[in-house]
């Protein structure tokens, strides 16, 4: 099987190398490239997934072919890995469940957390796709806080299920830090949208056991701001920027029948 999002384009090689790459390692379950951005000019603008890559351990090199060690860890940061640059073996894919539509934009690293808890993954280190960057791409800056919502709530499913997924210590610990650095994100992008939504996620930041950064008062007094001000007040914008650039930029599946399904 083979995954294509709408911004997104394959390379001709595609197909070829990454069946190539999963007849190198037989027991992956997934193969995967790398995927450049490009601008709608056709311009290179970067590279996907950077060199996030690198932290992955290698169990063994064919050709060129890296199968990879155990993963979860290092997904649960941040995924390495373009979706449109995948190719995956069917069986796999439905062992699992397919995708849980209801985590968009971030379905995507739910299903391959999953997916890792089944069998290794195999890395072709060549251009098999591209994604175009625009303003209208759901995950284009101005819509961080839907995207770290999104993650946030992948992130608390796979801590719900962190036993059926038999996750290790190192792997929960990963997890949960890596659920904990999205919290300023969340209170902060929250704020900015009024204080309906602003006490909505701070509930619910509470309720999942972040009580002392929900503590910070700068945050209910942004959501009471841009509830009587949405628009903002003069010189609030230009502060509002000056307080997100203090916030760190966050780093941007066993028996298959064992596997939480999707929806659970």
């Amino acid at each position: 099987m083979a995954l294509l999002d709408a911004d997104d384009l394959f390379e001709p090689n595609h197909l070829a190398v990454l069946e190539a790459a999963l007849h190198a390692h037989p027991e992956a379950v997934l193969a995967f490239g790398r995927n450049r951005l490009v601008a709608i000019d056709g311009r290179n603008i970067g590279w996907f997934p950077g060199t996030r890559i690198d932290r992955v351990p290698v169990l063994a090199e064919h050709e060129g072919v890296r199968l990879l060690g155990p993963q979860f860890a290092t997904l649960a940061a941040g995924s390495y890995i373009a979706v449109s640059a995948t190719l995956l073996k069917r069986a796999a894919a439905h062992a699992i469940g397919l995708m849980d539509e209801d985590l968009s934009p971030n379905e995507d690293l739910d299903f391959l957390l999953r997916l890792s808890r089944i069998g290794s993954f195999a890395y072709a280190p060549q251009l098999v796709a591209s994604t175009r960057r625009h303003a209208a791409n759901t995950t284009h800056p101005r819509n961080a806080f839907q995207t770290n919502l999104a993650k946030f709530k992948t992130l608390s499913k796979a801590k719900r299920h962190a036993a059926r997924l038999r996750l290790t210590a190192d792997e929960r610990q990963a997890t949960e830090e890596a659920t904990k650095e999205l919290v300023p994100y969340l209170l902060y992008g929250s704020s900015r949208r009024g204080l309906r939504t602003y006490l909505r996620m701070w509930v619910q930041l509470v309720r999942a056991g972040f009580i002392v950064p929900c503590m910070n008062p700068r945050h209910g007094a942004r959501a009471m701001i841009y509830s009587v001000m949405p628009s903002g007040v003069p010189g609030l914008s230009s502060q509002s920027e000056s307080n997100a650039q203090q916030v760190p930029t966050p780093p941007s599946p066993s028996p298959m029948a064992d596997i939480y399904h999707p929806k659970s």
